[in-house]
């Protein structure tokens, strides 16, 4: 009797110590599949590495910031935000909602952004497209700069600016949002159409 129970006592702790190395083996193969820090790794090692570049990352993440005065500034969207070590936060399909006196008053639109660790810049690049709800105004561009801060925005590259009743193309503009004066700062072509 006591020997069959010696042997169930050793048979447990084989299988306990059986299990255990299934566990330890399961948890080093998660951990070389996964990655450090749980991101799923599809591919290779060149996959690991390119997502290892960010910190962390969100899916259909979205975001507001506030005012001084504590009224909404602006909200923002994504399919994805990757946290980058240095604080910036990459955007893909970002979508930013102005707010001016507590309704959206615009959009802007791309394939990229590029949001400041401070949040308050905005790079967008790749099919940029501003939507003035207001005004009734479209901004294509390939690149823009949304300043947050001084209620910009800026861009170097060639830009299409439409309204109801006008089409300016021009290489660069700077707008100022608070008094809504947008300046082309070269190759300006316009054509206006009589209301």
């Amino acid at each position: 009797m006591r020997r069959d129970r010696r042997r169930k006592t050793r048979q447990i702790r084989n299988l306990s110590l059986f299990a255990g190395l299934i566990g330890l083996g399961a948890l080093l193969l998660s951990f070389i599949e996964y990655g450090e820090s749980g991101k799923i790794v599809m591919g290779g090692r060149e996959d690991l590495q390119v997502l290892r570049r960010f910190d962390s990352y969100l899916l259909e993440p979205e975001g507001t910031t506030f005012r001084s005065d504590g009224s909404i500034a602006y909200r923002w969207q994504a399919d994805r935000a990757n946290r980058q070590h240095n604080g910036e936060i990459l955007l893909l399909s970002p979508i930013y909602h102005g707010i001016k006196n507590n309704t959206q008053a615009w959009t802007a639109t791309a394939r990229r952004g590029m949001l400041a660790a401070d949040g308050q810049q905005l790079d967008l690049e790749q099919d940029v497209l501003v939507k003035d709800f207001i005004h009734e105004a479209k901004i294509i561009t390939t690149a823009l700069t949304l300043d947050i801060r001084n209620s910009t925005i800026d861009t170097r590259a060639p830009v299409r600016f439409t309204s109801p009743n006008a089409t300016t193309t021009a290489t660069g503009m700077h707008a100022a949002m608070q008094s809504e004066q947008v300046v082309f700062l070269a190759d300006v072509r316009g054509v206006y159409d009589k209301p």
